[in-house]
């Protein structure tokens, strides 16, 4: 709803990382609204939330996704997220989201797709976990293909148009390859691109 929001200065940015699930005993996006003017007063200009898609469990940090274009159900609704984002709006304050692009666990469809975890061999989205490119083996670890540049480009446009959040946190981003890392310049070059454009 708020319509004249002006981000601030991306050099001056009083960024407080915030977990929903800790950052209040109500454990909800309803919870952090309640606490906005807490947060305003201390002077901070930006929220990076830590992962919010969807991921596995109800309780985790979120580095676990398996849902690009769904929030978490253990924080709340959709509308729930939609009126924190508008109530950090109102208040000068920038919402910036923690985006997993370097994994998803085996419940994905994408990983499901072609027979789980122990065929990834066989998975033309993911990288076999005999031939990792870096050092980081969390989950199953996506090869940044065309394909899966397109769909998590389209992600990343869904949370920006969808949510109306202003930035993005790239987790493990020297994981963000394909069969090899000399690429990965061009890849995150790529994601760049194609938010500026949204």
């Amino acid at each position: 709803a708020t319509t004249n929001f002006k981000r601030p200065d991306k050099n001056n940015l009083v960024i407080y990382e915030l977990w929903v699930h800790a950052f209040s005993p109500k454990r909800s996006f309803k919870a952090v609204t309640e606490r906005l003017d807490y947060l305003q007063n201390l002077g901070v200009n930006a929220i990076e939330f830590m992962p919010l898609c969807e991921f596995e469990g109800n309780l985790s940090w979120g580095y676990n996704p398996n849902h690009y274009f769904a929030i978490d159900k253990a924080y709340g609704s959709e509308a729930d997220f939609k009126t924190l984002v508008d109530e950090c709006h109102k208040r000068g304050i920038a919402v910036i989201v923690d985006m997993v692009l370097n994994h998803v666990t085996g419940n994905s469809p994408h990983v499901k797709l072609y027979g789980g975890p122990e065929k990834l061999s066989d998975n033309p989205y993911f990288n076999d976990k005999q031939h990792l490119p870096h050092s980081d083996d969390f989950f199953e670890d996506w090869s940044h293909v065309n394909y899966v540049k397109s769909y998590i480009s389209k992600a990343l446009v869904h949370w920006l148009k969808e949510y109306k959040v202003d930035g993005f946190r790239l987790d493990l981003s020297h994981g963000i390859c394909t069969t090899t890392c000399s690429g990965r310049t061009g890849i995150l070059e790529y994601y760049y691109n194609e938010v500026k454009k949204a």
